[in-house]
């Protein structure tokens, strides 16, 4: 959110949190080079009140195998 009396822009520095995989450059955002699950982005102008938003995409990923589920209580092993 921009509360000054002009427009601006912003630079978000975000680190991906463990297990997203950084997807790929953009025009607002790049990925760093010392740390590739943290990136920078450039983000304006934002005209004086006004809000912007930064979108993350990271690819999904399997979830795994599902856990074993316990047996029914009512049902006779």
């Amino acid at each position: 959110h921009n509360a000054g009396p002009d427009a601006a822009t912003a630079i978000v520095v975000d680190t991906l949190e463990a297990g997203l995989t950084y997807v790929a450059d953009s025009d607002t955002c790049v990925q760093s080079v010392s740390d590739p699950q943290q990136y920078t982005c450039t983000v304006g102008p934002i005209a004086a009140g006004g809000r912007r938003a930064v979108t993350r995409p990271v690819p999904a990923t399997p979830a795994g195998p599902p856990a074993p589920r316990p047996p029914h209580p009512h049902r006779a092993c």
